[in-house]
């Protein structure tokens, strides 16, 4: 027999882990050309540095768990748990001075820097001059794995 992940319950673990006020999560850009993997720790990625660049603070006090079903332009994932964040948006300065290209991000345990999960962008994005912004929208799914799409 398999276990099931009702979509009720899914929505109810969500909601308890990123929820937790006492939690606080980072999103690190990352510049090195990996693919992430399961096996991956925080070490295996270097984090942009320079341009200005800061890491981000998921703000889990608007983080909501919710259906997708709820969320109208997420037709896709229907039926699957999700929480979604308001962007984050990264401007910069200039340049970055480790390798100058983003190819991803990842996202941390602050207190333990655990890496919690990470996705490679759909384009690689090199910020240049003063002003360059990147966006992103984080969503993370929670359901049956026959249903559950990806980050």
């Amino acid at each position: 027999m398999s276990l099931i992940l009702a979509d009720e319950g899914a929505e109810f673990i969500l909601d308890d882990f990123w929820n937790d006020t006492a939690k606080t999560f980072k999103v690190k850009l990352y510049t090195n050309n990996v693919t992430p993997a399961d096996g991956d720790q925080v070490a295996g990625f270097t984090i942009a540095t320079g341009g200005g660049y800061t890491d981000s603070t998921l703000d889990d006090a608007t983080a909501t768990a919710t259906d997708a079903l709820a969320i109208p332009t997420i037709s896709s994932v229907s039926g699957i748990a999700q929480v979604e964040w308001t962007p984050l948006i990264w401007t910069f300065t200039g340049a970055l001075t480790t390798n100058p290209t983003i190819y991803g991000y990842i996202v941390t345990d602050s207190t333990s820097n655990f890496l919690l999960f990470a996705e490679r962008l759909s384009s690689s994005y090199t910020p240049s001059v003063a002003g360059d912004t990147l966006s992103l929208t984080l969503r993370f799914k929670m359901g049956n794995v026959a249903d559950a799409g990806s980050i």
